[in-house]
């Protein structure tokens, strides 16, 4: 018997996803909305202090269906990489950290997903 993909959404999480800024009005937006909302969830956000992962996480618990709640990471994303609720993670950072971080995810086994532009150049 199969799994039904609707009834078991992705779990989520989220370099670079803050209270407020890019990632926040444009790429998280329609996670909480028909039909993405039904086929992902997000349970944790990663972003570059303790105080801008709390306020990440707070807003976006109340958005969320996880029961749960949103985790907050902050500083290297080995740390969302590796906690075991996160199915695949999304990187929106500026382009000269994107590599570091997309490592991290890489080789945990994650799934991945890289907000464009993809790096700064082929090096």
């Amino acid at each position: 018997m199969s799994e039904n993909p609707e009834s078991n959404p992705i779990n989520i999480g989220f370099v670079g996803l803050s209270a407020k800024g890019w990632a926040a009005t444009t790429l998280a937006p329609p996670l909480f909305a028909p039909p993405l909302s039904s086929k992902y969830t997000l349970v944790a956000v990663s972003t570059t202090s303790p105080e801008s992962a709390e306020a990440s996480a707070a807003k976006y618990s109340q958005l969320t269906a996880s029961e749960k709640g949103v985790k907050a990471y902050h500083g290297s994303a080995e740390s969302i990489a590796r906690d075991k609720d996160v199915g695949m993670v999304a990187v929106a950072v500026k382009p000269m950290y994107q590599k570091d971080a997309a490592m991290k995810v890489i080789e945990s086994g994650k799934d991945l997903f890289v907000e464009l532009p993809v790096g700064r150049n082929h090096g």
